[in-house]
């Protein structure tokens, strides 16, 4: 039992320090690694990703395709949860499970429909949901 309570204690610290950090962006990599040197939290900081800090901070199971759901629908949920965070195709490839190439055609074809906003081209192209689909 103190196993647990010892391992969870770690997971939450972690998560801590990872949602603490992602609240500063205006942080350097000066800064971060004066952190690193100076700080009660060094051990912990530096075994951090770039990866973990880019993670959107939504619980990534309910970013999955749910029993009976359409994938358009359900990428249109994951957008009304973001709502004003622009996506990539890549990140439905990744936290859904879908092909590269069946990401970037749904989503084209979503943003040819109206339901979504396209910006960017080639591997900079984001989408977000269209203002008129807020509701």
């Amino acid at each position: 039992m103190a196993e647990l309570v010892l391992s969870l204690a770690k997971r939450a610290r972690r998560t801590a320090l990872i949602h603490a950090v992602r609240g500063r962006p205006d942080l350097t990599i000066g800064q971060l690694d004066a952190l690193l040197a100076d700080s009660a939290y060094a051990d912990d900081l530096s075994q951090i990703t770039i990866d973990e800090l880019l993670v959107a901070s939504t619980d990534v199971r309910a970013l999955r395709i749910r029993p009976g759901e359409s994938v358009e629908r359900a990428v249109l949920r994951v957008f009304h949860q973001l709502p004003s965070q622009p996506l990539a195709s890549g990140f439905f490839c990744r936290y859904m499970g879908l092909e590269r190439w069946t990401a970037q055609k749904l989503l084209a074809d979503m943003a040819e429909r109206g339901l979504l906003v396209r910006s960017g081209k080639t591997s900079g192209t984001r989408y977000r949901l269209s203002p008129t689909r807020f509701s």
